[in-house]
Formats: C-alpha cells, sequence, structure tokens
C-alpha cells in the first residue's frame, strides 16, 4: 500500500510536469493544502487556534501569486498573513494567547506554503525545469531512502537520541555519500544541471534534509503525536513525507539562481 501510495503521488508530479507548468502548480497547491490542513488539525487538537482563514488566503496568495508574479508574491503573502492575524484576533472577542496564536498562524503559512512557493519559482523561471524538480524530488529521495536503509541495517549510534531515536549516526554518513554521488553523476545528466550546481545542491541537501526531518519529529514530539495525519494510505501523515522537500525547496530555487537556472 504504501509503495502504491507512493507511485500515485509520484505520477501527479511528473505527469504535471510534462504537461505544461500551470498543471504543476495546480498539484503543487493541491499538496500544499492537504500538507496545512493536516498542520492545522493537529494544533487545533493540542488547544492552539490558528486564524485558520488566514493560512488558507495566505497560501493562496504565496503559491498561485508565485506564478504570477515571481518571488514579491512571496513577500506580500508573508506580511498579509502578519497583517491578517493580528486583524483576526483583534475582532476575535474570545481571543486568548495571542502572541502564541499569531506565531502558529504565521509559522503554518512559512512551513508549507511559503517553501513550497519556491518550487512554482522554480518552473516559472527555469527553462529546464522538468528534471530540475525531478532531480531535486530524487536527491532528497536518496537521502531518506539510504539514511533509513544504511541506518536500519549498520546503525549503532543515535544521531539525536532527545528527538528522534531511529535516526542513527551511520544512516546520516551512508546518506550522505549516496547524496554526493547522485549530485555528482546522475543530476548533471540532464539541463539545468552542472557537475558544479549538482554538487552544490547535494552538499546542501546534506545538511538541510536531516534538519527538515528532524525539525518534524521535534514537532511531533512536542506536539505529543506519532503522525501529523492519517490521509497517505500505508504512509501516514501526508506532512511526514515531505518535511524534508519542503525546507530543501527554497535551497533549490536559490541554486538554480547561483548558477545561472541552467539558461
Amino acid at each position: 500500500m504504501a509503495i502504491g501510495t507512493g507511485l500515485i503521488l509520484l505520477g501527479m508530479v511528473i505527469g504535471s510536469l510534462i504537461v505544461n507548468p500551470l498543471a504543476f502548480v495546480a498539484v503543487l497547491a493541491l499538496f500544499v493544502v492537504i500538507a496545512l490542513v493536516e498542520l492545522l488539525t493537529v494544533l487545533r487538537d493540542r488547544g492552539f487556534r490558528p486564524a485558520v482563514p488566514v493560512v488558507y488566503l495566505a497560501a493562496a496568495i504565496l503559491v498561485l501569486g508565485a506564478w504570477r508574479a515571481g518571488t514579491a508574491a512571496l513577500s506580500l503573502g508573508i506580511l498579509v498573513a502578519l497583517l491578517a492575524a493580528f486583524g483576526w484576533y483583534l475582532l476575535d472577542r474570545n481571543r486568548a494567547q495571542v502572541a502564541s496564536n499569531v506565531a502558529i498562524t504565521v509559522f503554518a503559512c512559512v512551513y508549507v506554503p511559503f517553501t513550497a512557493a519556491h518550487l512554482v519559482l522554480v518552473v516559472r523561471e527555469t527553462p529546464h525545469y522538468v528534471w530540475a524538480v525531478i532531480g531535486y524530488g530524487l536527491l532528497v529521495s536518496c537521502y531518506d531512502t539510504f539514511a533509513y536503509a544504511v541506518g536500519s541495517t549498520l546503525g549503532r549510534r543515535m544521531l539525536a537520541p532527545n528527538v528522534s531515536p531511529s535516526k542513527s549516526v551511520e544512516g546520516a554518513v551512508g546518506a550522505t555519500v549516496a547524496t554526493l554521488a547522485f549530485g555528482a553523476f546522475v543530476l548533471p545528466l540532464a539541463a539545468p544541471w552542472t557537475l558544479a550546481s549538482g554538487l552544490t545542491l547535494a552538499v546542501l541537501t546534506c545538511i538541510i534534509a536531516p534538519i527538515g526531518d528532524l525539525a518534524e519529529s521535534m514537532l511531533k514530539r512536542d506536539l505529543a503525536v506519532k503522525d501529523m495525519g492519517f490521509l497517505l494510505p500505508g504512509h501516514g501523515g501526508f506532512l511526514d513525507r515531505i518535511d524534508a522537500m519542503l525546507l530543501v525547496a527554497p535551497v533549490l530555487y536559490y541554486v538554480l539562481a547561483l548558477y545561472g537556472g541552467g539558461r
């Protein structure tokens, strides 16, 4: 079931990229909504009161606006999230713990739609966006896969025992070697990747991907939940599957910008 679910999601991403950029933006918007539903549900179940309409408004500005206006939509989306959150609680006569709830609202906007919107910028500004996005996805998956495979077979020393006891130093080392090899030998097989840009993304992925994974584990431990949701058969939470990809998405955009976007 887990394999089947993964293949369906992969097919949606690759299929939309091949069809046209707008199809990919639509699929990405769907994924963002699913992830936000999970995140906001868990937060509300744990006693927080995020301004849910504000989060979805900011998400629309960030993801859809990135296609229309580029990077300007990102700063606009965060500004709207902050101002609208303050306005929301000003009008809420039952407001309580305003500082915490404003922070939670803005956090939800930054964590999911803001990071994901960088993928919209990639397909908007990169001529060879298909392999740019697929390569990024495969690179992050490579790290996750080898971290699990090596860690489950050779893992002895825990990487962050107070956050995620299943993560091991050996798994991180094995994942790093595999990811660097992928960035050096597989990514440069097609534009927009070169050896330099592929290795740069690989190095940064080896740093950011485990941070994304451990950050999600830290949040779940703090919120006392095993999974962020149950929407994916065989996987648990959708947000659990894309935590590393969310944080690496801005890195992808800026690495491509650094190396000229494949132009």
